[in-house]
């Protein structure tokens, strides 16, 4: 259908040609200082014509709607024909011709975007993900992962951040085969930058555990990579009630890797809130003390004279000190027993207190 010269648009919206037309027709209310009434709500609409604010809406509300009307080709025309709001002629036909994202699970499909991820070039990532929005959560064949752990892997700070951005919080919840999100990637790479990046969008993938051997949440897979900074970012910001024992054994492994990283101040901080984790396995199956070696226990190191002197002041009653817990290791024919005197948790106790 033709189009005469003084038309806002070079062709009449039809099926094939919305994304194009939108733009002239924008451009077109832009300049003309009619794109506002396009913009806002129905209820400005609504005010009484007597008054000179709504008088100069109506004007500016006929003149955009005739501008869209004359803009467009036979079918788009009859589904607005009755309308008499630009904004809801406006929003018709975008709900109706604006080209719905595709989908892709085809990773040959969107080769390009891991390409440009892997190089480190988010101007060519971006590029393709305008195009393709949904493109974002494409997996890899191999490893089930988006484009997100990969930039993470390759500690592409830049294309992380922009990518964040780009995601909803449920994308952000997306993992491999092992279940490792993309913040469990960076916990374990030592990025800051990355971890905080992705905890600022999302508060829920903190407490999203892997589903390899490990089983760990990000702030242990951290302590087990001691990634000393990034845990303690990640204890400060993770729900306590994750670390709690009826949570699993994430509070009680966290606690084993301080204490064999030689972390006893933060690891007392730990007890003090959850004194139960004590008695907890962690993810290993053992227990917090087990992780005390020779060389972290005063009784198994050298001391000198003035701390030998305070060690062996600790006293406790004989009543108390033949109290014993005994724990039955699981999966033995024997039944070993690791008995823990309350002797014992005083002297660590007092360790963890004066020799952090």
């Amino acid at each position: 259908m033709a189009v005469s010269v003084d038309a806002a648009v070079v062709e009449l919206l039809d099926s094939s040609n919305y994304v194009d037309w939108s733009v002239w027709v924008k451009t077109y209310l832009l300049a003309q200082d009619l794109w506002d009434v396009v913009e806002q709500d129905e209820e400005e609409e609504e005010e009484e014509e007597a008054d000179d604010k709504f008088k100069a809406w109506r004007e500016k509300n006929a003149t955009a709607l005739h501008t869209i009307q004359i803009s467009c080709g036979r079918e788009a025309s009859s589904l607005i024909r009755n309308t008499s709001s630009a904004k809801r002629a406006w929003d018709t036909l975008a709900e109706n011709f604006k080209p719905k994202p595709r989908y892709y699970n085809d990773f040959h499909q969107c080769q390009p975007l891991f390409d440009a991820v892997w190089s480190g070039d988010w101007d060519e990532a971006k590029q393709f993900l305008t195009l393709h929005p949904n493109a974002i959560r494409t997996r890899l064949p191999s490893t089930n992962e988006i484009a997100l752990h990969m930039a993470t892997d390759l500690e592409h700070e830049h294309i992380v951040e922009e990518l964040v951005q780009l995601m909803s919080e449920e994308d952000l919840e997306i993992t491999g085969n092992d279940g490792w999100t993309a913040l469990a990637l960076a916990a374990s790479r030592g990025n800051i930058k990355m971890v905080e990046c992705m905890v600022r969008k999302s508060k829920k993938i903190l407490s999203i555990p892997t589903w390899d051997s490990n089983n760990v949440t990000p702030v242990v897979l951290a302590s087990m990579n001691e990634q000393w900074d990034i845990v303690d970012y990640l204890y400060s910001v993770t729900p306590f009630q994750d670390l709690m024992p009826e949570k699993g054994p994430y509070g009680a492994g966290l606690l084993c890797t301080f204490i064999m990283g030689m972390k006893f101040g933060i690891a007392r901080e730990l007890i003090q809130r959850c004194p139960q984790l004590v008695f907890t396995k962690g993810q290993d199956g053992a227990f917090p003390m087990e992780a005390f070696m020779p060389s972290a226990f005063p009784s198994g190191t050298r001391l000198k004279l003035w701390q030998i002197w305070i060690y062996n002041c600790i006293h406790i009653e004989r009543a108390i000190s033949d109290i014993r817990v005994s724990v039955q290791n699981e999966g033995k024919e024997e039944c070993n027993r690791m008995k823990i005197t309350w002797s014992g948790m005083l002297r660590l106790w007092f360790y963890l207190i004066k020799f952090k």
